[in-house]
């Protein structure tokens, strides 16, 4: 079983839905996010969770890259084992569809990550 800031995270509390559970990490990530210090690089990151040998992360570029083809905003799937990243997905922003396509990704990253320990 997986712990992040004393919570267990190989599963939902029984009394909200995995895809609940999932978009409040998210939110949670976003807030820890805007008040995250950018590394060397000009990025901030926030981890979503470790799933087994699985992590995810939310990753904002810089400002620079804003008026780039480069969406700012990054969900990176990875291998703890490696540091390989497994999928990621980028958006402009965390609207409704892309909150949608986040949550389907971690859901399927944290499964796997629970099934591969």
């Amino acid at each position: 079983m997986s712990r992040y800031n004393g919570k267990c995270l190989d599963h939902a509390p029984s009394a909200e839905s995995d895809r609940e559970w999932i978009e409040r990490e998210l939110v949670q990530a976003y807030i820890r996010l805007e008040v995250t210090a950018p590394d060397g690089y000009g990025c901030r990151t926030a981890m979503v969770g470790p799933f087994g040998e699985i992590e995810v992360q939310l990753m904002e570029l810089p400002r620079a890259h804003a008026l780039s083809s480069i969406p700012p905003l990054w969900f990176e799937v990875f291998s703890r084992r490696d540091g390989a990243t497994i999928d990621s997905y980028g958006c402009i922003e965390l609207g409704k569809e892309e909150l949608n396509a986040a949550v389907e990704m971690i859901s399927n990253a944290r499964q796997y990550g629970q099934n591969h320990s």
